[in-house]
């Protein structure tokens, strides 16, 4: 494994400050969906969870080096197929 330049390091420690911060959301989405909570409160915290996902979503491919980004592609088609 070939070391990781800084520009690549500072790419995948705030995607992965993100990605918790996501994975949080998700998680109290899911909860507010199994405890039947109100409507309006399931949408404010899905539009918090694409908000938060979409720097993620688009800045990584731009700015990440081509390895990182081959990776996670990869890593999204797993975790997509995982969830069908």
């Amino acid at each position: 494994m070939r070391p990781s330049g800084a520009g690549e390091l500072h790419v995948r420690v705030r995607a992965g400050k993100r990605t918790l911060r996501i994975k949080g959301q998700t998680r109290g989405l899911q909860t507010m969906v199994e405890d039947d909570k109100y409507c309006i409160d399931i949408l404010t915290q899905g539009a918090a969870v694409t908000k938060t996902l979409q720097p993620v979503a688009l800045g990584l491919p731009e700015g990440a080096p081509v390895p990182l980004r081959r990776r996670g592609a990869r890593t999204v088609r797993a975790e997509t197929a995982r969830h069908r």
